[in-house]
């Protein structure tokens, strides 16, 4: 739907008619309504292309969900200057204003789909952003194409004598509904749905991540330091399952001779459990702060989505403008359509990889001492005595070690220290990182110790792929 007419009309057996100055304010809201959005919208990119010519910030804008971003604020700017040219009067410029509309339309609506479901299929699942992003790509343009050209081609889009409006213009009431629910409402609802589920479902994730995380950080510290011999007496917790996003620790009493086998299944799986979600990293306030911003994206556009298309098949199923609450309601539906460009400008400006990237061309790096020295001890004590309880119990229940060699892997186990910050002692070997990992492959002749990484770039690495 994009602007109104100028020909006043009268509606129903109750006399309701449109005045030329409700013509005309509709009109306005119309044709001026999306011009600051646009224009925040377009100048939003501006900023994008001057920071990404910096070779040192640009960097930060490798994104996935940011290039989807750059994509909606183009789309963006499409609809607004579709949704302002295009004539309130029937005609060929009519028919293809209306097409223009719903094609930028859709495409906004599908690539702010595809932020969402690219962050829970990288969060929640693990999935290779970078890997998905050509599938957001091709998705995106099929379905845009093949929902509107089509209708255009078969001379459905044009002016709407019972909403005055160019938008679809099928003579036939109930064949209009269905043009419209077919090619237009079902799908941005259901985009708008999917948007919700996925934030919904991240912000479940963050919120279990962080309480799993604080249990097992909590469960390493109470387990204790080991035996010489691999084993030790376990008066609290003494294994940690992991499933999914929870943590459970199972308290016991007393020793058993069948701990050291149980320490390395369980040490296994809690090894597991960090590479697939990386402690250090997401305490990182700017990977929380993308996390929620990213978020914000499905937000707007379910507050723009639905009453749009409520609004839409009011119009329609009522057929026409037959009361003065009518005319209010379509008012406030070309509202929805004017402020749409200027809400996803405002959340563009902000966006955090965008931030992070002017910071970097000012010269104001980020620096990684901010993290505070107890997330970081929590996190790499986790990481040291899950990798010695592995170690010891690999030990024991192969029953290859003498004596000294058990001592001597008792003795390699990082020595830590507070003094003005958190050191690390890290010894050599060989390291494979999965997907935001900071923890190796452990072989039989690997020594004990925390993976020395770049923060910075893996940092980047996982960001990337958001």
């Amino acid at each position: 739907m994009s602007s109104n007419s100028s020909d006043p009309s009268g509606g129903d057996g109750g006399g309701f008619i449109i005045t030329d100055s409700q013509i005309n304010f509709a009109n306005n809201l119309a044709s001026f309504g999306t011009i600051p959005g646009t224009c925040v919208c377009f100048l939003v990119l501006v900023a994008y292309g001057i920071v990404a010519y910096f070779p040192h910030a640009r960097k930060y804008l490798d994104r996935v969900s940011f290039r989807l971003l750059v994509y909606a604020l183009v789309s963006n700017v499409g609809f607004g200057i579709a949704y302002a040219a295009t004539p309130a009067a029937p005609g060929p410029g009519c028919n293809f204003g209306a097409f223009c509309v719903n094609l930028f339309l859709t495409f906004s609506t599908f690539f702010t789909t595809s932020i969402a479901i690219n962050l829970q299929l990288v969060l929640v699942h693990h999935k290779n952003g970078q890997h998905l992003e050509k599938y957001y790509l091709i998705g995106t343009f099929i379905l845009t194409i093949v929902l509107n050209v089509p209708t255009f081609a078969l001379h459905q889009f044009g002016w709407d004598e019972e909403s005055e409006t160019c938008w679809y213009k099928n003579g036939d009431p109930d064949l209009k509904l269905r043009w419209i629910i077919g090619t237009q409402s079902f799908w941005i609802a259901l985009a708008a749905t999917i948007e919700t589920v996925c934030s919904v479902i991240i912000l479940a994730w963050m919120y279990l991540y962080q309480r799993t995380t604080r249990a097992l950080g909590e469960a390493v510290l109470q387990a204790g330091p080991l035996g010489r011999e691999g084993t030790k007496s376990i008066t609290g917790v003494t294994a940690i399952k992991t499933k999914g996003t929870a943590t459970k620790a199972i308290g016991t009493k007393g020793s058993s001779p069948k701990i050291s086998s149980t320490r390395v299944d369980d040490a296994a799986r809690v090894e597991d459990f960090i590479r697939k979600r990386p402690t250090d990293i997401t305490r990182d306030p700017r990977y929380r702060n993308a996390i929620l911003r990213i978020a914000l994206y499905p937000i707007v556009s379910l507050l723009c989505n639905y009453p749009t298309v409520a609004l839409d098949l009011n119009t329609t199923i009522r057929a026409g403008l037959n009361t003065q609450g009518d005319y209010r309601l379509l008012v406030l539906d070309l509202l929805f359509y004017a402020i749409r460009p200027l809400a996803y400008g405002l959340i563009a400006v902000t966006d955090p990889s965008f931030i992070i990237a002017i910071r970097e061309m000012m010269g104001k790096t980020y620096n990684t001492r901010n993290r505070s020295n107890s997330d970081k001890m929590s996190a790499n004590m986790e990481f040291a005595s899950v990798r010695a309880g592995a170690r010891s119990g690999r030990g024991t229940a192969t029953q290859t070690r003498t004596g000294q060699e058990a001592s001597q892997a008792q003795s390699e186990a990082p020595n830590m220290t507070v003094n003005g910050g958190f050191q690390e002692k890290a010894d050599e070997h060989e390291h494979r990182s999965n997907l935001g990992s900071n923890v190796g492959v452990i072989k039989e002749d690997e020594e004990i110790g925390i993976v020395e990484i770049s923060y910075e770039e893996e940092f980047r690495r996982i960001n990337r792929q958001l």
